[in-house]
């Protein structure tokens, strides 16, 4: 069904970044031997994500149930007063949860995190979303308009991905992967030689020792890894986001749908690498910017049957499900259940980000784009 709203790229240009800068471009300009490894696609993310929206996400993770009182006690204050506003009033505990669409009869690839504050028990959240919408958008026929309405009115902020299928982080992934690993491990060993907790760092070293030999095996695959990578890149950044956000921040939970990026090679691994990564990469980016460091929680999702955590996924879900329907070029969706929850949570960009990621070669070279996209109405 065709729609009354039209795609728009957008790269917009901020004239000023107040208080401290956290852009991460200081992290790649000297090169090491070793370091938790991280793609430089995060550079050009960073930089449009601070160019087109960083003020809509800060203004939300600050004041996420839109208080007026807030915005006033907030509006015009600046390091010292602000930090003291927000260590006050400012939600201590989020939750980030993640849902995917990698599909190769879908016109999109996406990834979508709905992040929010913890403002409600768990479980009365998770029966709220289970009273509005019983089963995930494939196996839907229509969308409750009630569940639409919980989008517009609970603090939800929404950043889906749309990244360019059959992406590749690398021309020759094994070569990139060996030095990226490598270089992991040679840190795993300066935090042994330098840290206390020495037996945390064995396992992780241990876990990457043998994440290397799987990946010098004769033909690899690098589907799980590069999304590894690149997901967990991405979480990483967004609780780096929500960290320097709000001063003494407690906790960021992460429940990601089930997916073979969680349980890969785990037991031949003898552990989650991409919790590993997250946790680590996180530690890096606070410590490059003296920032103090949340506690990380990571949900882990049973392998089969119903996850524990299956409703709060419903909602990432619906939008990620709705995004890879949508046809750019068509300007249409292949089925009219997706056009409401477009109409009404889409376009209000307060609340929803979508960003168009492309990585991979392009007429002979290697190339990074990222840009915005906004809907306007026609």
């Amino acid at each position: 069904m065709n729609m009354k709203w039209k795609l728009n790229n957008i790269t917009m240009i901020m004239n000023n970044l107040t208080g401290k800068d956290y852009r991460l471009q200081q992290l790649f300009e000297n090169k090491h031997e070793f370091g938790v490894p991280c793609h430089e696609f995060i550079l050009p993310f960073d930089e449009t994500f601070r160019k087109s929206s960083y003020h809509i996400f800060k203004c939300f993770i600050e004041n996420p149930l839109n208080n007026n009182a807030i915005s006033l006690l907030l509006k015009g204050k600046e390091g010292c007063r602000r930090a003291e506003v927000l260590n006050i009033l400012g939600f201590k505990k989020w939750i980030i949860v993640s849902d995917y669409v990698f599909d190769k009869n879908k016109p999109q690839d996406v990834i979508t995190f709905s992040i929010m504050p913890h403002v409600k028990d768990f479980n009365e959240l998770k029966n709220k979303i289970n009273t509005l919408q019983k089963k995930d958008i494939k196996h839907s026929d229509s969308i409750n308009p009630e569940f639409i309405k919980f989008f517009q009115e609970f603090p939800i902020f929404n950043i889906s991905i749309s990244i360019n299928k059959k992406f590749k982080l690398f021309t020759d992934e094994k070569l990139f992967s060996n030095q990226q690993i490598s270089g992991y491990i040679k840190q795993i060993e300066h935090w042994i030689e330098n840290e206390k907790n020495i037996e945390k760092y064995i396992k992780q070293k241990d876990l990457l020792i043998k994440l290397l030999e799987k990946l010098n095996r004769k033909e690899p695959s690098f589907k799980e890894i590069r999304r590894i990578f690149f997901i967990g890149a991405i979480t990483t950044y967004l609780m780096y986001l929500i960290t320097s956000f709000i001063p003494k921040l407690e906790v960021i939970g992460w429940f990601s749908d089930r997916d073979t990026i969680i349980y890969y090679k785990e037991k031949e691994l003898g552990g989650y690498l991409i919790f590993q990564y997250i946790q680590d990469l996180y530690h890096v980016f606070c410590e490059s910017k003296n920032l103090k460091q949340s506690n990380i929680a990571f949900g882990l999702p049973e392998e089969q049957g119903e996850m524990w955590f299956d409703e709060l996924v419903r909602l990432p879900d619906f939008i990620a499900g709705t995004l890879a329907d949508y046809n750019k070029e068509e300007n249409e969706f292949s089925h009219d259940k997706f056009i409401p929850l477009f109409e009404k949570v889409f376009t209000n960009e307060n609340k929803n980000l979508i960003f168009n990621v492309f990585i991979g070669n392009n007429n002979n070279s290697f190339e990074m784009r990222v840009t915005r996209a906004t809907f306007d109405k026609i």
